[in-house]
């Protein structure tokens, strides 16, 4: 979902949660910015559905406005790992505007619009 950028997260009750970076180094999740924090949340909210959902049954995800805060990038990228993801879960997202919409037509990932 980061490109790489980050490749790990681990939580201690005196260093908190801790972010690892592709170089090695790690940081604190003060540090990064307000679309890497929520696309971290997302992550780790992914991470715990494949921890808890097992083989046999798989359960949706609903996303309501996740991507508020997402640059272009940082978006294209999240969708790309849905579009994975979507082969094993149902993805729905709920969003306000067409930046999702457009950014799946462009990279040709199927996806059923319901408008309101």
């Amino acid at each position: 979902m980061t490109n790489s950028k980050y490749t790990k997260v681990s939580f201690s009750d005196e260093n908190g949660l801790r972010i690892y970076m592709s170089n090695g180094d790690t940081t604190n999740i003060n540090k990064l910015s307000t679309g890497t924090i929520h696309q971290l949340y997302l992550a780790l909210r992914i991470a715990i559905l494949r921890k808890i959902s097992n083989s046999s049954e798989s359960i949706p995800i609903i996303l309501d406005e996740p991507f508020a805060y997402f640059d272009n990038q940082r978006l294209e990228s999240t969708l790309d790992c849905l579009k994975k993801i979507s082969k094993n879960n149902q993805v729905i997202i709920f969003c306000c505007n067409d930046k999702e919409k457009q950014i799946l037509q462009d990279k040709n990932i199927d996806f059923n619009l319901i408008c309101f």
